[in-house]
């Protein structure tokens, strides 16, 4: 039985609130149109609804009907309905009730967090010490992806990221509680879920890739790849999302002569072109500080979109974070030191829970570290525009959010990490309030339409 330890958590549903009170926010707040690549991503559901075809690149290297090209058509489609039953009565406010379905996806990801981070921390199927201690640790980390700007952006704009951090995070939670049995029923739902993820963003190839990977490792160590079990899995997964998600990206093949039709080319002065080949950038002189650069605006960008925040603290709040993060990860340096050091404990957890376990952590940890790897690689050697595209890891926000609970409980014991939520939440209303008042105050009167 999959336990359900947010179901009477007050602390989760206050949290899941204010969520829900920044999306509707974010939704009024936000001009239509001015979310990332919103306007092409609208311009999508109108070619299906209006044209029934597929965005396609023409020859001059445009985007027929300014249509966005390069993701797969399932978030469209399940917009496409609404558009269609209500933009002739609501006219250009039917955006606002297609970024709607963004929140609603946004948020059925919490509770999942929530039990991922449960079962992370330690948390078996009962309700004993170990869950009570795992309780803190899964609010906190509900509050770390919940409460971000960019969590807002997600829910507050039309775009398809929305669903990609949705099947992120069901591929996840699927992998730790329902896939340790490996019957074909479980196998069968593992490859549904990975072909959800392929069919909504081509970077869920590469995170969801990641954390199957790390599933496979903490079920059977390093003697997986000697294992059927691990085949069979693999056949499964392959098979079904050829067959579910396959069609899209055979199309952009034969289209375009890639899988993935991404513009190339745009890369940093700094350093040589790729055509060059990638030794040659690897080793210019001017990499190390590319390098260090494109790390520092991935990471940046993954919190909020950066000119929602005003330029006279944006460098000091980024540095907040900065630390924020690196004290979380010195707290799980000192913890894995001192684990060495201390006498094996027998544990009174089964042999499946301690499994789902560290398949909760390695699995989003991987995702985080290969979706952060897929961007900063884009970023370098295909479209230096990545190197300010932190939004692109939400699909990986749980391995972050985890990372960071666990980390500052090794630092302060589960008893005091509720005052650590506490500041946290609070921090972060007054950083989307400061977002908010800027939206309204700057960036809409500045960059909006003039009457």
């Amino acid at each position: 039985m999959i336990p359900i330890p947010w179901r009477r958590d007050r602390v989760f549903w206050t949290i899941f609130a204010l969520a829900a009170f920044l999306g509707v926010a974010y939704n009024a707040v936000l001009m239509l149109g001015f979310g990332p690549d919103e306007g092409r991503h609208m311009n999508y559901v109108r070619l299906l609804w209006d044209e029934h075809r597929l965005p396609f690149i023409l020859p001059d290297g445009k985007e027929y009907a300014d249509a966005h090209s390069l993701h797969p058509p399932l978030y469209y489609v399940l917009l496409a309905p609404f558009y269609g039953l209500f933009h002739t009565a609501l006219g250009e406010n039917v955006w606002h009730g297609e970024r709607l379905l963004s929140m609603a996806l946004c948020l059925a990801t919490l509770p999942m967090i929530y039990q991922l981070a449960w079962r992370a921390a330690g948390a078996g199927a009962g309700a004993g010490a170990n869950a009570n201690e795992a309780r803190p640790v899964a609010r906190l980390a509900t509050a770390h992806a919940a409460l971000l700007p960019a969590f807002g952006m997600a829910y507050g704009t039309v775009n398809n990221d929305s669903l990609a951090l949705f099947s992120s995070v069901l591929f996840m939670w699927i992998l730790t509680f329902r896939s340790p049995s490996r019957d074909f029923k479980s196998l069968l739902i593992v490859g549904l879920a990975f072909a959800l993820g392929a069919s909504s963003k081509a970077t869920l190839l590469i995170g969801n890739a990641a954390a199957l990977l790390a599933f496979f490792w903490a079920s059977d160590g390093a003697r997986f790849a000697r294992k059927l079990a691990t085949y069979r899995t693999a056949a499964v997964v392959f098979l079904t999302t050829s067959l579910l998600a396959g069609p899209w990206y055979v199309r952009n093949f034969l289209l375009y002569g890639k899988f993935v039709p991404i513009a190339s080319g745009y890369t940093i002065s700094a350093l040589p072109k790729p055509s060059l080949g990638y030794l040659v950038m690897l080793l210019h002189p001017n990499f190390p500080t590319v390098f260090l650069v494109a790390m520092w605006g991935i990471f940046y960008s993954a919190w909020s979109q950066k000119d929602w925040i005003p330029e006279t603290i944006r460098q000091s709040l980024y540095l907040a974070l900065a630390f924020y993060c690196l004290a979380a990860t010195c707290g799980q340096i000192r913890a894995r030191i001192a684990k060495k050091r201390l006498p094996i404990i027998s544990s009174t957890r089964s042999e499946a829970e301690l499994t789902s376990s560290r398949v909760a952590r390695w699995s989003s940890y991987s995702t985080l570290a290969a979706t952060w790897g897929a961007c900063l690689f884009t970023a370098l050697f295909v479209h230096w525009g990545w190197a300010e595209g932190g939004r692109y890891l939400l699909p990986a926000l749980p391995g972050l959010a985890i990372f960071l609970a666990l980390g500052w409980r090794d630092w302060l014991g589960a008893a005091r990490l509720g005052f650590l939520s506490v500041a946290w939440i609070a921090a972060m209303l007054a950083l989307n309030a400061v977002c908010l008042y800027w939206l309204v105050t700057y960036l809409n009167p500045t960059f909006g339409p003039k009457s």
